[in-house]
């Protein structure tokens, strides 16, 4: 009897994610609808149950946000619906899932009472479900949470061959268990100027895309196309996609998510994220295939000339580290002094600062906390450059939240080398 109710419960629970994944299709659709201006759209409602009641409550706030007149009100409601439906989904339906897919695996561990097979891979399914359920919510609260400006874009000048090298290695288990191989082509003299972490996201999601979709003995290669340093390619060997899926494989609120070549399921929510990352860089994210041939998706960046703000006391010192900088395709500003350097930074503020501090009569310090203290330079990263190895001005300049720190004494190589890694 017990295994009977047991039985009962987990379809229950299968049935239950399913039908959620497609309530939050819905829901999502109308509210990215309401995001883009378009007030005509409304979520099917068809039951009596939590779900009818969000899709009701959506519609009647979409009226409410229709019958407004002023522009401005339309937006600043159309951005509290999202919020509240954000809220929803983080507190009301993340948090008991995570729960129940707690206990079933508790309950797949348990070696007191064994299960029979039978219930086991009945187990198996609704970990599988729950799973799948808590990713499709957390990639809709990556999606939200990016286009609301939550999620900050923050770039910086990094080895793109790098960045790939720890995708592949995340997916690495994956492709091993499948017999695909993954080719990192990316020459290691290339940098890409955009946010590493939300970069690294689009990698790991194309490569696990890639090996959703490739069999035994396919590969995955990144790469740089000739003459477009700025652009970076994934191409992989596997099944390809649908003709009919490619005009909306961006598209969040269009289901194109279908079947790997080992039955691996998807939430649909990968690529659409990824193409929200790029348009947030001011890029794109565009996607070549055919049945058979494979698919080449490739991450088009903005041509971006990093400007580095060097205000070191010597002249000699600012002089070669400005040299340095334009061979190596950035943006030198000069800033004979701390406080030309606040100045500068306000007008345009730069990609970093290279701020020497510990010299008497040159107050880094000073500059470092002015920038601090406006908001348009808050943010801004500093490079600090020790002119004297005092531990007190150490501590006051990792108070101030710089980034790094070259020791002068290390000459012009040691601080050419943390700009590099600072920008």
């Amino acid at each position: 009897m017990a295994a009977v109710i047991l039985a009962e419960v987990i379809n229950m629970v299968v049935s239950y994610s399913k039908t959620m994944r497609l309530q939050f299709k819905y829901h999502t659709s109308a509210l990215l609808g309401v995001a883009e201006g378009d007030f005509a759209r409304r979520v099917p409602v068809a039951t009596n149950d939590e779900f009818g009641l969000i899709g009701r409550y959506i519609n009647a706030m979409i009226g409410t946000l229709r019958n407004r007149t002023t522009e401005k009100q339309l937006a600043e409601d159309a951005a509290k619906l999202k919020d509240k439906f954000v809220s929803l989904v983080a507190h009301d339906l993340r948090t008991p899932f995570n729960s129940i897919l707690g206990l079933l695996k508790i309950a797949e561990r348990d070696e007191e009472t064994p299960m029979d097979k039978k219930h086991k891979n009945l187990v198996a399914k609704a970990i599988s479900s729950s799973e799948m359920l808590v990713k499709t919510i957390d990639q809709l609260l990556d999606i939200t949470m990016l286009q609301s400006g939550k999620i900050q874009v923050e770039p910086r000048y990094f080895r793109t061959r790098d960045l790939a090298q720890e995708g592949i290695e995340r997916v690495s288990s994956s492709a091993a268990q499948k017999g695909i191989t993954i080719v990192n082509s990316v020459p290691a003299s290339n940098r890409i100027f955009a946010d590493p972490v939300l970069v690294g996201e689009i990698f790991t999601n194309l490569f696990s895309n890639g090996i959703k979709f490739c069999k035994s003995g396919d590969t995955i290669t990144v790469f740089i196309p000739e003459e477009s340093p700025t652009t970076i390619s994934v191409r992989d060997t596997g099944m390809g996609i649908p003709r009919e899926l490619l005009p909306d494989i961006f598209k969040a609120e269009v289901k194109t998510s279908s079947t790997g070549t080992a039955g691996e399921k998807g939430t649909g929510l990968g690529l659409p994220f990824c193409a929200d990352i790029m348009r947030a860089h001011g890029g794109d994210i565009t996607v070549k295939s055919e049945p058979g041939w494979g698919a080449l998706f490739t991450l088009n960046f903005p041509a971006v000339e990093p400007r580095v703000l060097v205000c070191l006391n010597d002249q000699s010192s600012r002089s070669a580290v400005l040299k340095s900088l334009d061979g190596a395709g950035l943006k030198g500003v000069e800033a004979v002094s701390p406080e030309e350097a606040e100045r500068l930074a306000l007008e345009s503020p730069p990609h970093l600062a290279v701020v020497e501090v510990g010299k008497i009569g040159f107050n880094g310090l000073g500059a470092i906390a002015k920038f601090r203290e406006n908001e348009k330079t808050s943010k801004l990263r500093v490079l600090v450059v020790m002119s004297a190895d005092g531990l007190a001005d150490k501590m006051a300049a990792l108070k101030l939240k710089v980034v790094g720190m070259a020791e002068g004494a290390g000459g012009h190589d040691a601080i050419m080398n943390k700009i590099f890694l600072s920008v």
